[in-house]
């Protein structure tokens, strides 16, 4: 299985209940009663939708380090394809464009964001008037622990494109709202070209298509942040907030995804 599948809960009409000793009870018209042990319970629950097999089988590691690589592998894979034949999750075998360069952040990779984004604020003293930037200035805020415990928590998701052991370009969205599909983004950094940003993003697309996010939106404040969005990267003036931010208008852009389309 390629590291890079992404397993997704599928929401049906399927009964699942968490029980006492870390077990699960499911239940549907089709399935009759069927129950999860604690392990199987682990793997499922780490089928958020935007976790890779690669970063389960290391979750799995870190809970039973006892264990060797190889079987840990094994079962998680085993594991996987039970729930998607019990109808609990989907998965898609593919190999993305640019491998697994492009991914959701790990544990192990909150400390280089927050070294990538400080040396990007000390590189663009400019910045917020800057081209390649749309970054909250307080580089407290890009705290790894801080940082960590966003995305833990649900309250962002940080895409990073790694190339050699280096980010290279990030993108963080918030507000990310699954019931209706829209995510808007907080932070946008790209390291290069804007033509290889452009093409990190549409991955970033691809990957979001899977999470089922079909809008994304950015808000900018007028005369304030320049970011060149609209022609480089295909989003569309979507509303004018006047006056909206210290007597500033602000700017709310926005860009579909629609399935099996790239962005």
């Amino acid at each position: 299985m390629n590291n890079c599948v992404i397993p997704q809960k599928i929401a049906n009409d399927i009964f699942v209940r968490h029980e006492n000793g870390g077990k699960t009870t499911i239940h549907s018209n089709k399935l009759g009663l069927k129950f999860l042990n604690e392990t199987a319970t682990m793997v499922f629950d780490l089928c958020t939708g935007y976790n890779t097999i690669e970063y389960i089988c290391d979750e799995m590691q870190s809970r039973f380090p006892d264990v060797s690589s190889d079987i840990i592998r094994s079962d998680v894979e085993e594991i996987i394809y039970y729930l998607r034949d019990l109808g609990l999750i989907s998965i898609d075998d593919f190999e993305r464009p640019l491998g697994c360069d492009i991914r959701i952040a790990r544990n192990d990779d909150f400390r280089a964001i927050k070294n990538f984004v400080s040396n990007c604020l000390d590189d663009d003293k400019s910045y917020p008037a800057s081209s390649n930037l749309f970054v909250s200035r307080d580089k407290e805020w890009y705290n790894e622990y801080l940082l960590r415990e966003r995305q833990f928590s649900f309250g962002e998701i940080n895409l990073i494109n790694v190339k050699e052991g280096k980010i290279h370009d990030m993108i963080t969205l918030v507000g990310v709202a699954f019931y209706n599909g829209t995510a808007n983004i907080g932070t946008l950094i790209h390291g290069g070209s804007l033509s290889d940003f452009a093409v990190f993003f549409q991955n970033v697309g691809t990957l979001l298509r899977e999470i089922s996010i079909h809008k994304l939106k950015i808000t900018l404040v007028d005369g304030i942040h320049e970011f060149q969005i609209s022609d480089a990267l295909g989003f569309e003036l979507e509303a004018v907030l006047e006056r909206e931010y210290k007597d500033k208008s602000v700017l709310v852009y926005r860009k579909f995804l629609p399935a099996g389309e790239s962005i």
